[in-house]
């Protein structure tokens, strides 16, 4: 395994550097020559690169131009990402995969159908760019004047806006083959949310579970791997399992689609 990264080789884990037979430092992986030199000096080295992997959704851009680049096929090229990337894109394939997502609307700047569509699930809302990474500039809203707030920000545009999901995130995380078979899967139980975590709000605990034994869980993850036609990839599947009842949502201890990733799960989870 060869690696490329921002920071300096003598700052690396003892676990990574035990495996990985070269590793290239650059200052910035947002300079894409350098990467491009770096990748190009390992293949005149070791011969054609067979897999490139980041393990971090902030670079599947990266990963997917230099697979093209290389004409490297074990993983998604640019093209292919936009459906894999934009949360909206995310609804359409759990729509696809008959697992229920929240109520939701794209923001286009229509100040009326934003308001209009607060009146229909009501109060607090759930705010987040249509592409983006984790929950940063996410936004709880909780009332009208809120709303308003949020519809004035310039960047409001493109933002996907939902019901607020009184439920706690499971996942449905693993590997599939270039045949879309599934070689490996497990999942999280997650007690606080990502958001709610930002905002210091509680822990960063999650727990590992046998998603094979979790029924509903699995069929669900099971049917979005195959609605998002997922190859020669991780995958991270976001779910809602709520914790409470709540109209036009179901019952408590029902599944909700949230969110696909191209990635294994973050943090200290792998």
């Amino acid at each position: 395994m060869l690696g490329i990264g921002d920071a300096a080789y003598d700052t690396l884990g003892e676990e990574v550097r035990n495996n990985v037979s070269e590793y290239y430092y650059t200052p910035s992986l947002e300079d894409y020559d350098a990467v491009y030199r770096a990748v190009a000096f390992f293949i005149a080295k070791y011969g054609r690169i067979d897999r490139i992997e980041s393990q971090n959704e902030y670079w599947l851009r990266l990963e997917a131009r230099l697979r093209e680049d290389f004409n490297i096929h074990s993983g998604y090229h640019p093209e292919e990402l936009a459906r894999l990337q934009r949360k909206s894109a995310m609804k359409a394939i759990y729509r696809l995969a008959r697992v229920k997502t929240a109520r939701w609307m794209l923001y286009g700047g229509d100040w009326t159908s934003l308001r209009r569509f607060a009146g229909e699930v009501g109060y607090p809302l759930f705010a987040k760019p249509d592409t983006g990474v984790g929950a940063a500039e996410s936004f709880l809203l909780r009332s009208p004047s809120d709303l308003e707030a949020f519809a004035r920000r310039e960047d409001a545009s493109g933002y996907i806006v939902e019901e607020f999901v009184p439920g706690h995130v499971e996942t449905f995380d693993g590997i599939v083959d270039g045949e879309g078979n599934i070689v490996f899967a497990a999942g999280q139980v997650m007690r606080v949310t990502p958001f709610a975590m930002l905002h210091g709000d509680g822990e960063n605990i999650s727990y590992t579970q046998d998603v094979w034994k979790a029924a509903d869980l699995s069929a669900a993850g099971l049917a979005t791997v195959e609605a998002a036609a997922l190859r020669n990839c991780f995958f991270h599947c976001e779910f809602f399992r709520l914790d409470e009842c709540k109209q036009g949502l179901g019952a408590k201890g029902g599944v909700l689609g949230l969110e696909i990733n191209l990635r294994a799960p973050g943090g200290y989870i792998p």
